[in-house]
């Protein structure tokens, strides 16, 4: 078999900068009449998006069309301090990747992502838009469209943020439950979390994951949304917003779980009363249950834990001095010796517990002192 050696084509930016602007005009006609002004209902550019082979060109697209841009080619190849910093800021084991750069109001990017949700600029409520509400619902639960709303999210400039998260309902509690529950836009609300842009949507973002939280549905086992946990925990380590707001609803959340349990084991009424009585959790208890350590099985294997829940107690670690007491009492009381062994000899567990102890910012101060 004769094997092609890849070559670089040798393209001039300006060239390629006229190649991206003809292929994302050519691909808005696609969502607009001729003359191009007005917002057409979602047709064939929508189906595009959740094509199998095309939705991924389109985000693939929708990135090079930022990364494209002057001034953030500008910002990447300058390097120097600003960028190995945001660099030693990415870390595989905690889930923390690198920033990527926002697209610039009326850029090419822009453009494209206006003309796949049909948002008509001349609407100024975001919420009254007359199709990118139904897009955005649309694309979050379809498998390549949740990809390219990820993707958006992540690269959108801060107000175009702040328009979709609000236009998409995602600072309702209801809208806000349907979109955890399901299997695919789960992971939306999860980059939404990612790339929060300021305090005031974070504290508007954990109000509407209230119901999900403290009913306990984001750390039962069998749903498997814990992911958006830590999401959450990483939005208010990050902003320190609602920190004591998110520990009170984990309490309660565990206390949910709990008195489901009892309602659904033997019939024990002294014990489904005592859980009826606890409203809530103690934080230390709420530790080992985030973790969900499993021992190794034999000599030399490593243990299984719930790695978005390890990363979780990272965030949880990076809240305020003040609120860090009780999560230390869980890992240093409530896990044994043997999983702290367990935990020292894990790659994930180490990084994510006794890193976030031991080179903790604030480790001079009390509880860490």
């Amino acid at each position: 078999m004769d094997y092609v050696q890849q070559s670089n084509i040798d393209f001039k930016d300006d060239d390629l900068q006229e190649m991206l602007t003809s292929l994302s005009e050519a691909l808005s006609t696609l969502g607009n009449n001729s003359d191009g002004d007005a917002v057409q209902p979602p047709g064939e550019l929508q189906k595009l998006a959740c094509h199998p082979s095309a939705g991924p060109l389109l985000t693939v697209l929708l990135r090079v069309l930022t990364y494209s841009a002057v001034s953030v080619k500008t910002k990447i190849t300058a390097g120097g301090k600003e960028g190995n910093e945001e660099t030693n800021r990415c870390d595989r084991r905690l889930g923390i990747t690198q920033t990527e750069p926002y697209f610039t109001i009326n850029s090419d990017a822009e453009k494209l992502a206006k003309h796949l949700l049909c948002w008509d600029s001349s609407v100024e409520n975001s919420i009254d838009q007359p199709y990118a509400r139904d897009i955005i619902y649309g694309l979050s639960g379809e498998p390549r469209g949740s990809h390219l709303l990820e993707t958006l999210f992540r690269t959108c400039h801060d107000d175009m943020y702040e328009s979709l998260y609000k236009c998409g309902g995602f600072d309702n509690g209801e809208a806000m439950i349907e979109y955890v529950q399901h299997d695919v836009s789960n992971f939306v609300v999860q980059a939404l979390l990612a790339s929060v842009r300021n305090k005031d949507q974070a504290n508007a973002l954990i109000n509407s994951l209230e119901h999900v939280i403290c009913s306990g549905y984001v750390m039962g086992r069998k749903n498997r949304r814990c992911g958006v946990l830590w999401r959450v925990a990483e939005m208010c380590a990050k902003y320190n917003a609602g920190q004591e707001i998110l520990l009170k609803y984990i309490r309660m959340g565990y206390a949910a779980l709990l008195q489901t349990e009892g309602e659904e084991g033997e019939g024990d009424e002294n014990k489904k009363q005592r859980h009826k009585k606890k409203n809530m959790v103690d934080i230390e208890e709420c530790i080992p249950k985030l973790l969900h350590i499993r021992p190794p099985q034999k000599d030399g294997d490593r243990i299984q834990l719930d790695v978005a829940g390890a990363r979780a107690v990272y965030q949880l670690l990076h809240f305020a001095p003040s609120l860090c007491g009780d999560v230390l009492t869980g890992i240093t009381e409530k896990l044994g010796s043997d999983n702290l062994e367990w935990i020292a000899n894990d790659g994930i567990g180490s990084r994510c517990i006794l890193d976030a102890i031991l080179d903790n910012p604030k480790s001079k101060e009390a509880p860490f002192s």
